[in-house]
Parts: structure tokens; C-alpha cells; sequence
């Protein structure tokens, strides 16, 4: 019989509510079926997430979980173990693979209650990436707001890598992206070549160094760095409204790399294009699988468990 309910109907299947009490408000999270994405987070009924239209596929992948590698892959060529693989390529506009092999696919409800959910899909075997990989993620409201827990398991005998990101967008209520600062620690960048690929790191300079703050509307980013400061154990990435409030995300020291994208493509929940802006935090680099830089490896059995979240405080605190 052929499922014909609403949810079955809508380009990223099941939504899944959470809702819970935090010390900075009451908020709440869609979580879908496909991709296990970050579709909507609220604090008092105040969108901290851009939202996306609900008849359509995550624009510009829109809180997918890119697993089990962020970003893009070189030509989706990569060698494992002096063998040449083959991904197949998804980034049609440069030639790359890109955001991992769950992108578009469904997810298991594992545990679900008021305050949290976990979505679980194995990866099998894959032209370009012959592992078999268990992987959840949990989302659930805690007093510290929502906190998301990732995890990988090896099913398979062949050692496999693994390394995970998020792809969300943000948003400080109704204030205009252009005019929030966003802030990071990090010192260190990979600018990229024509295809969207990173080269050698260098220090932060001009748009490149946030960690004093750059405006939004007035910096152009789609670019992955490192070297951030650990605060309490977590890197910290922020946006901050000219009245103060601010939305941010952290990231346990698993997520070595983060990728900070502007991009004025995004298709709202109104179907206009908007600018937006991505916080990426990612437990490898782009191009990981050729570079090495954050790929854990596992062996059979073996289990790798990484942390990130969001917080924020709504209240005005100038102007």
C-alpha cells in the first residue's frame, strides 16, 4: 500500500517536534525524516533557524547532516589504502562530491520524546566508499538549549573513515541578515581554487579574520578554517543583532574545522531569495578524504561520538 499521508507527501518526509524549557526561554526544533535536518529552531517563538519552504528540498542543504564527510570531495576521487575510489560526483557545478552519502536519505526514529529525538541510518556500501557505517543523531532541548550528538559506529571489517558536519542557516529573529556581526576564533583559513576547493592554510586577514567580528552584508564567505580557540572545552561561532541579541553555536573539540558561508541564493519559507548565512561546524576539513585533516578512522566495531549546539539570548541589551 502506498503511504499518501501529508508527511509522506513532502520532499523531506516525517517532522518530528521537540520542545523543552531553557535558561533563556521556552524553545523548539523541527527535526524531518530526510536527511535528519535542522528544518526549524525557535526560543519563544522566535525563529533562530532560516527556514526553507515546506514543498521543497533543503535549500543549499538546509540542516542536513553531512556525513561521513562535510563538504566537497576533490572529483570524488580519493585512495584508500593505495586503491583509487570513485564518489559519485553531486556538486555538478564543479565537479565534486559533495555533503556526504545521508543528504537525501531517510532516517529511523530511534527515541523519541518531548524534549528529544534520535534519527539513526546506516551507510552501506557505496560506489567510492566500501564501509558499512552505523551513524544517529540525537537532538534534544536541554536547560543549556539544544544540544546535538552524533555518533559512528564501524559494522564492517575494512577500517573506515569517518568525520561529520552540519549544514545549518541562521537567524537573530527578524532582524535583516545583512546587518548581524558574525564572530569566530579562528586563525587560521584555506582559501579556495576556481572549483570551490581549499588550498594551502594560511593566516586570517581582511573578511577572513572574525574573530573581532565582520558584518554580514559586508563579507563574502564559503570557506572552511581551523585554529579555534577551545572556551570551556567548545568552539564558539556567534551572530549578533545591533541591539544585542545574538544566536550561537558551539562545537566540542571534535570539530576541528568550521565552514562560514554568505550566500544571497537561499529560497525562504516564502519562496524568495534571501541572504543567508551558514555556520558549519565539521569534524574534518573539506577535501578531508585526500588531505587527512580531521578524518577519524575506525575499526571494526569501533565507535566515534561528537557534540555541537545552540543557544541564544533574546533580550536587548543596547540601542
Amino acid at each position: 500500500m502506498i503511504d499518501t499521508s501529508p508527511a509522506a507527501t513532502l520532499p523531506t518526509g516525517a517532522q518530528y517536534e521537540i520542545a523543552g524549557d531553557t535558561r533563556f526561554g521556552r524553545m523548539a526544533g523541527t527535526l524531518t525524516q530526510v536527511g535528519a535536518s535542522l528544518r526549524a529552531l525557535t526560543v519563544d517563538g522566535v525563529d533562530i533557524v532560516q527556514r526553507y519552504p515546506e514543498d521543497a528540498p533543503p535549500s543549499l542543504g538546509a540542516g542536513i547532516v553531512m556525513s561521513p564527510w562535510p563538504n566537497r570531495i576533490d572529483g570524488g576521487r580519493w585512495n584508500y589504502r593505495g586503491e583509487p575510489q570513485q564518489l559519485s560526483i553531486t556538486d555538478t557545478d564543479f565537479g565534486n562530491a559533495s555533503h556526504g552519502l545521508l543528504m537525501s536519505s531517510p532516517y529511523a526514529v530511534a527515541e523519541h520524546d518531548e524534549t528529544s529525538i534520535t534519527l539513526a541510518a546506516t551507510i552501506f556500501a557505496n560506489p567510492g566508499y566500501p564501509f558499512v557505517v552505523e551513524t544517529s543523531v540525537r537532538y534534544a532541548i536541554t536547560p543549556d538549549g539544544l544540544e546535538t550528538t552524533h555518533s559512528f559506529t564501524n559494522l564492517g571489517v575494512l577500517e573506515a573513515p569517518v568525520a561529520v558536519g552540519s549544514h545549518a542557516y541562521y537567524r537573530v529573529a527578524d532582524v535583516p541578515t545583512a546587518e548581524l556581526m558574525l564572530r569566530n576564533s579562528a586563525a587560521t583559513v584555506y582559501p579556495n581554487d576556481e572549483r570551490m576547493l581549499p588550498e594551502a592554510a594560511e593566516p586570517v586577514t581582511g573578511d577572513f579574520d572574525l574573530r573581532e567580528g565582520g558584518r554580514v552584508g559586508e563579507v563574502v564567505l564559503d570557506h572552511c578554517f581551523t585554529d579555534q580557540e577551545l572556551v570551556d572545552g567548545r568552539h564558539l561561532t556567534r551572530l549578533t543583532a545591533p541591539d544585542g541579541r545574538y544566536v550561537e553555536v558551539w562545537a566540542d573539540a571534535s570539530f576541528g574545522h568550521i565552514v562560514l558561508l554568505t550566500t544571497r541564493r537561499f529560497t525562504d519559507q516564502n519562496g524568495d531569495r534571501i541572504l543567508a548565512v551558514a555556520i558549519e561546524p565539521q569534524t574534518a576539513a573539506v577535501n578531508s578524504l585526500n588531505t587527512g585533516f580531521g578524518t577519524t578512522w575506525l575499526a571494526q566495531g569501533e565507535t566515534f561520538t561528537a557534540r555541537w549546539g545552540v543557544m541564544a539570548a533574546l533580550v536587548a541589551t543596547a540601542g
